[in-house]
């Protein structure tokens, strides 16, 4: 695969390894903090995701922006390492799927690797078996070949366990003690702030993660 990319140039043979190497931290090496108003302001810890090392999560609320890959990755470590309650927030939906070769290799069937009109029963089949109680965070509109879906089979029982919750949300702005966003039931908004812990919704000064 690498051989086409078009940052890699050769004449008569394969690159180097180490050139591969260098091309790859060359794409990795920058990241991008999402434009949030306020964000500066915040008073807890800020990271990204790819600077987790040596974070100290233990007994604390953790705020994760974004519902892709990365953001499922660090709900699993923030949940892993003791964090009191890690809440993703999240813009759009995502279908999940098992870690298992055997299902995984049955929605790989698909040659047309596009929603068919039969798309319906893998979707309804893993609402009713993989998702159960938490089906509602199962996309609504999308299909499940209309994005790549995200493996993972830890992340419903960290949510079922009261480890993290799954917030279908906008942000609005960051304040020195916490996020303020809409909360979306299937695209209906509900305004939550996010305070101090006084409040019953309180993350108090909760890192951003």
């Amino acid at each position: 695969m690498y051989r086409f990319h078009p940052s890699v140039s050769y004449t008569r043979e394969y690159p180097k390894r180490e050139d591969i190497v260098k091309q790859i931290k060359g794409v990795w090496k920058r990241y991008r903090i999402p434009p949030v108003p306020g964000i500066d302001s915040f008073g807890g810890v800020k990271v990204h995701s790819s600077q987790l090392d040596g974070v100290d999560v233990r007994g604390k609320d953790v705020a994760v922006v974004g519902g892709g890959a990365s953001a499922i990755e660090v709900l699993g470590f923030a949940a892993a390492n003791g964090a009191k309650m890690v809440h993703l927030l999240s813009r759009f939906d995502k279908w999940i799927i098992p870690r298992n070769p055997i299902i995984d290799i049955l929605l790989s069937h698909n040659i047309f690797g596009a929603e068919m009109y039969t798309s319906y029963i893998p979707e309804f089949l893993l609402r009713r078996f993989f998702y159960r109680d938490l089906a509602d965070l199962a996309p609504a509109k999308e299909g499940l070949w209309e994005s790549t879906p995200l493996v993972n089979d830890s992340v419903f029982d960290q949510i079922r366990d009261g480890k993290a919750q799954w917030l279908r949300s906008d942000i609005e702005k960051v304040t020195k003690d916490g996020i303020h966003y809409n909360l979306r039931a299937r695209g209906v908004p509900k305004v939550v702030l996010a305070t101090p812990p006084s409040s019953p919704q309180g993350w108090g000064r909760a890192p951003v993660v």
